[in-house]
């Protein structure tokens, strides 16, 4: 039984610390106990496993809530609406793939397109 247990820990370690790197954890993220980086995960489960990896597991949903917030932010930041169409393009795009029309507008001046926080995401406000 002891066995088991020597091989529960640092595997369960090494899959905190390979879960958090690709879950984008870094620290700095949350406040607390919990702010760690992905080795800081590795070592708490490691030598801490009965504290550090049911406290990995419950700080992990925010965490990801976290990651997919600045991802969709940096999505959001690479967007822009088309001046002929309204549709949404990457902003480097000269030309539109929904109506075909070229932008004679540098995309560099063109507003960024922003979200509404409200229930419809389809809503789109200009800066």
């Amino acid at each position: 039984m002891l066995e088991v247990i020597w091989l529960i820990i640092p595997g369960t370690a090494i899959w905190v610390y390979f879960d958090a790197k690709s879950i984008g954890v870094e620290k700095g993220k949350l406040k607390g106990l919990a702010d760690m980086g992905p080795a800081g995960w590795f070592f708490a489960c490691l030598l801490l496993w009965i504290i550090g990896f049911p406290l990995y597991l419950s700080k992990r949903g925010e965490y990801k809530n976290i990651s997919q917030t600045s991802r969709n932010q940096a999505v959001q930041r690479d967007l822009r609406n088309c001046p002929y169409c309204a549709e949404t393009i990457k902003r480097e795009a000269k030309v539109c793939k929904h109506c075909g029309r070229e932008s004679t507008e540098s995309p560099a001046a063109l507003p960024i397109r922003r979200e509404s926080a409200g229930p419809t995401l389809g809503k789109v406000l200009m800066k």
